[in-house]
């Protein structure tokens, strides 16, 4: 009868440690596919779990081969996989929550707006009014002069958040330019629609594109001439670690004007309510590198994702 029952017990714990199945995979974040360290993992229903090492990966012993692992962290959406007898490494993938804050505190900005070369004295003046549900109007004005025959005037009209998710924003913009350049027999004037769109789904590491149309009248020459322009444009936020505050908004649009290229570019650096920014604008024989540097009155808050 012993010997039966100490048969028995065998049986039941081999029983056991067969039907445990060891599981082991790596996590990571899903955007960058950079590994997450510390990252937990427990198996549904029960206390019995482990986490990632400091390369995001981990091995875990589970008692059934279906099974559902439930994968954690700070600021991660909480992620769960069923297990069967086919998996033999897991690669975990994970989303940040999104939190977006879609409203704008209004401000208003006064800045300093010049060019280097041709038209040195001039300012800029920017207005964003109190959100409508959760879209926002940015409105913007600048003039620039030598004081004598060279002037820019400049208009800007946007609807921010005109679409706008977790995984999508889709911002709208218009804009008057007027460029005229006495010693240069130059005299530009452009009208342009173009829009801010950002998918996280097919675009890299958080760049914008910026594609547009517009209508531009060009007085060179003793002649007119009346252009249709294509624009396409890119835009990135760049962030460079470090014990300080190393980042930047940048820039780079080309615009074909039917027979001839508008190029144009720059990169903006924000503190607190203060802001610098350096642009350069060319067509044909113009070449001019602007310079802004202004305060806000009222703090912008800028949308975050988490």
């Amino acid at each position: 009868m012993k010997k039966n029952l100490l048969l028995l017990i065998l049986l039941s714990v081999s029983a056991s440690a067969y039907s445990q199945i060891i599981v082991k995979g790596v996590v990571k974040e899903k955007s960058e596919k950079s590994a997450i360290p510390g990252a937990s993992i427990h198996v549904k229903g029960t206390l019995q779990g482990t986490s990632t090492d400091g390369d995001g990966k981990f091995n875990l012993n589970i008692a059934s081969d279906t099974a559902t692992l439930v994968f954690s962290f700070v600021g991660l959406r909480t992620k769960e996989v069923k297990i069967n007898n086919s998996v033999d490494s897991l690669e975990v993938l994970m989303k940040w929550e999104c939190n977006i804050d879609f409203f704008e505190i209004k401000h208003f900005g006064i800045n300093y707006y010049a060019g280097v070369v041709h038209t040195p004295l001039g300012g800029l003046f920017e207005l964003v009014p109190p959100s409508v549900i959760r879209m926002s109007f940015q409105l913007m004005v600048g003039y620039q002069t030598d004081l004598n025959q060279n002037k820019q005037i400049m208009g800007e009209l946007g609807l921010n958040n005109f679409i706008a998710d977790c995984y999508s924003q889709i911002k709208l913009k218009a804009g008057y330019n007027r460029i005229e350049i006495k010693n240069l027999d130059f005299d530009f004037t452009s009208y342009r629609i173009w829009s801010d769109m950002y998918f996280s789904q097919f675009t890299i590491k958080n760049i914008h594109l910026n594609p547009g149309i517009g209508l531009a009248t060009l007085h060179q020459e003793n002649s007119i001439k009346n252009y249709v322009g294509y624009e396409l444009g890119i835009s990135k936020y760049i962030h460079i670690p470090s014990n300080y505050r190393y980042d930047f908004d940048t820039y780079f649009k080309i615009t074909y004007w039917s027979g001839f290229w508008q190029f144009q570019g720059g990169i903006e650096k924000k503190y607190k309510r203060c802001n610098l920014a350096l642009g350069f604008n060319k067509i044909k024989s113009y070449t001019e590198l602007n310079i802004r540097a202004g305060y806000d009155l009222e703090k912008s808050r800028r949308k975050k994702k988490q």
